[in-house]
């Protein structure tokens, strides 16, 4: 029997992982993702933005609130959609730089990701529970039977589900549940 364990930690958290008895010599590949730089960090959040001119501090507020984590600067430009300072108008996207400032980011991925989840409807998150348990993509409707919901009332949560990035349709229109939810 093969156990797969992955560990996401800060770098300093690394000696005591190799402390782990009959942990670190057992594991068959290991990958360390190094702390991005700043400027690595800018360059990523410039890279998921499609605009000609990323604002400044939008590029500094991110690398302030990840410090290097690259799986935080995915969460944190999702919080700022969802938070309307990055928003799509017209089929392009924008950024209102007066909201900037102001806006608050969680501190941690589980933060803002338990924040997405409160915000969402509570149906929505028993579509969401049902996809987790299944572990694989299914059918909106399928689900919706399984669950005693109405077929239309479940079909009318899924954009809302997918705005929030906790859901997303597979390539053959099957609900699933966003791998960072």
């Amino acid at each position: 029997k093969l156990l797969h364990v992955v560990i996401f930690a800060q770098m300093e958290l690394l000696s005591r992982v190799r402390r782990i008895k009959n942990f670190i010599d057992r594991a068959a590949l290991k990958y360390i993702v190094n702390q991005l730089s700043e400027e690595e960090t800018a360059e990523l959040v410039r890279s998921m933005i499609p605009l000609d001119h990323v604002p400044v501090e939008l590029v500094s507020k991110v690398v302030r609130e990840a410090d290097g984590n690259p799986l935080f600067v995915e969460e944190v430009m999702k919080a700022l959609v969802e938070e309307q300072v990055i928003y799509r108008e017209g089929g392009a996207w924008r950024v209102r730089p007066e909201k900037i400032a102001t806006v608050e980011i969680p501190a941690t991925v589980e933060a803002i990701i338990t924040r997405r989840l409160e915000r969402a409807p509570a149906e929505g998150i028993r579509l969401l529970e049902a996809l987790a348990v299944l572990g694989h993509p299914e059918e909106a409707g399928t689900l919706a039977k399984a669950l005693g919901m109405d077929h239309a009332g479940a079909l009318a949560l899924l954009p809302e589900l997918e705005k929030r990035a906790l859901a997303l349709r597979d390539p053959a229109g099957r609900l699933a549940v966003a791998h960072s939810a």
